[in-house]
């Protein structure tokens, strides 16, 4: 992965292991190839929603894709969004319950498979927060605010969200 630009991107090279676009708890230096990905500026236009369901389409989750294997049947799914602009109505196309459905159907129907862990720009969210909306329609979710000196205590609380969610995690036959 390299996130390039002009806004605080990384530019330069984020190693990760086997050369997949996202991260496993076995990942080497997890914590500097976390903070090397994160690193991805101030582009992306408020289309969170629209990001999240794209990525869970299967023509790049299938062998072949850009991005095989992110999506498994016997495996948790934890999405993490930071921004400090909620997606409003005029970003991403379609609504937080379309955007819930695309991952629940990548989970096979299975919303308690699922931890959204919410670090966005209030403590409260509010009605044209749509990933906040998005967010609390899953089970097993943590909000946090996105001008928080330290994230940390955020993915503590989102690991203990995991643990919960693994204990009763039954992959699919």
């Amino acid at each position: 992965m390299f996130p390039a630009g002009v806004s605080g991107e990384a530019n330069k090279p984020c190693p990760i292991d086997g050369g997949g676009r996202y991260l496993k708890k076995d990942q080497t230096n997890l914590a500097e190839t976390f903070a090397c990905i994160a690193k991805v500026g101030a582009s992306g236009y408020g289309l969170l929603g629209q990001a999240l369901t794209a990525a869970m389409q299967s023509n790049i989750n299938d062998p072949g894709g850009c991005n095989p294997g992110f999506l498994r049947k016997d495996a948790l799914l934890m999405v993490t969004f930071i921004a400090t602009d909620p997606d409003v109505a005029s970003d991403s196309k379609g609504t937080p319950a379309e955007w819930a459905q695309a991952v629940i159907d990548a989970k096979h129907g299975d919303d308690k498979s699922v931890v959204m862990l919410d670090i966005l720009g209030a403590d409260e969210c509010k009605l044209f927060d749509r990933i906040c909306l998005l967010t609390e329609m899953f089970p097993y979710h943590h909000r946090e605010n996105a001008w928080a000196v330290d994230y940390g205590p955020a993915f503590v609380k989102a690991a203990s969200l995991v643990e919960t969610a693994c204990a009763g995690f039954a992959p699919p036959g």
